[in-house]
């Protein structure tokens, strides 16, 4: 299969254009198709990741449908227990950790964020406006 041309209505790969099998003479190993899946997501969902832990690790937040890392210089303790509190911890154990959790981290979703530590949910604190650094 070569030169591949998936439509977004395309269920299968079998479902997509390409030149058959009798048309490749060689295929080399810079040709040789990949790719890297992420799961999908709600915007404001939260999630963990990097860690062996369930309750610990990276934070990172949907945004527009992507999953995003959090960038915070001043990510605290009211940060840190808004973010458990809406992950179903008690938010009476957090414990902020700063750059920690740092293999395979995905762009920034959101920056700044400023809890007061009632919130439910991080998306309810002040932060900066989404900003996507590819």
């Amino acid at each position: 299969m070569s030169s591949v041309y998936c439509s977004n209505s395309a269920a299968s790969l079998l479902d997509c254009s390409y030149n058959s099998l009798s048309a490749i003479t060689s295929c080399g190993d810079l040709n040789r198709a990949g790719v890297i899946c992420l799961d999908a997501c709600d915007d404001g969902n939260l999630r963990l990741s990097g860690s062996s832990a369930e309750y610990a690790g990276r934070v990172e937040i949907c945004i527009e449908s992507y999953w995003t890392s959090l960038c915070d210089q001043n990510w605290d303790l009211k940060d840190a227990q808004v973010a458990c509190r809406e992950l179903g911890y008690s938010p009476y154990g957090a414990m902020p950790t700063y750059g920690c959790y740092t293999e395979g981290q995905l762009s920034f979703g959101i920056t700044s964020i400023n809890c007061t530590g009632s919130e439910n949910a991080l998306l309810n604190c002040s932060h900066s406006n989404p900003v996507y650094i590819v």
